[in-house]
This record gives structure tokens, C-alpha cells and sequence, in this order.
């Protein structure tokens, strides 16, 4: 048996059409001009986490995109203020820490940080309440 040219459908057939899928990047497309720019703000790791809450949001909690955006955002800034403003907890002792939001030469102020430390540890390392004063 030879095979011959592909046949065509009947006329009244209807052709089939090709199926095609676009995939949206992780970012929005929709997202608001300040949640952008709020986002651009954040560190590498509150990047990721903010991320994944929005992730969580969008699909175990069934939200839309634009929307647990926004919501995880919220979280973000609620749950770290602080470190979303840049200000970073370097630990001289147990006791005693420096909160700065510029990047400082100690040792030229005649101070040795030995570690960053997350600043929820140290305020709660603190009894919970910091008084902040100015370095002379």
C-alpha cells in the first residue's frame, strides 16, 4: 500500500487552531508605580521573603497578583520597619550596639563592630525598650 498526499478535510470541516500560551514574569505587569518602587528598596533578603508571602497569598490564599503584592509588601514594612529603612544594628558588646543608617567607618570613630546583628534580638537583648542617643 502507498501512501499518497496528505488529504484535506471536507469543506465544512473546521480547521484546527493552534494553541498558544504567554507566560507573564514574576514581576506584574499591573503592579502600581509605588509598590514598585518600594520593592527596588528592599535588601536582598527581605526581597526573597517579600516574594514568598506574596506567593503564598496569590496562590494558597487565592488572591490576585496586584493584590497579595501589595499585602506581602505590607507585612514586609510591618514586620521590619527598621531594617526597610536601611538602619543596621552592629554589635560592639552583649551590651552595647551601634544603629546606623550610612555605612561608617568605626574604626575611625575609635569603635570595633565584631558582628550585624538583627535589630528585633537587639532591643529584645535589651530588655525590650532602647533609649538612642547621639555619639559624641
Amino acid at each position: 500500500m502507498t501512501e499518497g498526499p496528505p488529504r484535506k478535510p471536507p469543506p465544512d470541516t473546521p480547521q484546527a487552531i493552534p494553541k498558544v500560551a504567554f507566560f507573564t514574569p514574576v514581576t506584574s505587569v499591573n503592579r502600581h508605580e509605588t509598590v514598585s518602587d518600594l520593592i527596588a528598596q528592599l535588601n536582598e533578603s527581605l526581597r526573597e521573603l517579600y516574594e514568598e508571602r506574596a506567593a503564598i497569598l496569590e496562590f494558597d490564599a487565592g488572591l490576585t497578583r496586584d493584590h497579595a503584592e501589595c499585602l506581602a509588601l505590607l507585612n514586609i514594612y510591618r514586620d521590619y520597619p527598621l531594617e526597610v529603612l536601611g538602619v543596621v544594628a552592629l554589635s560592639l558588646s552583649a551590651t552595647e550596639y551601634v544603629l546606623t543608617t550610612t555605612s561608617v567607618d568605626l574604626k575611625a570613630i575609635g569603635l570595633d563592630a565584631k558582628e550585624r546583628s538583627p535589630l528585633d534580638q537587639v532591643v529584645a537583648g535589651l530588655g525590650g525598650v532602647v533609649r538612642i542617643t547621639a555619639y559624641k
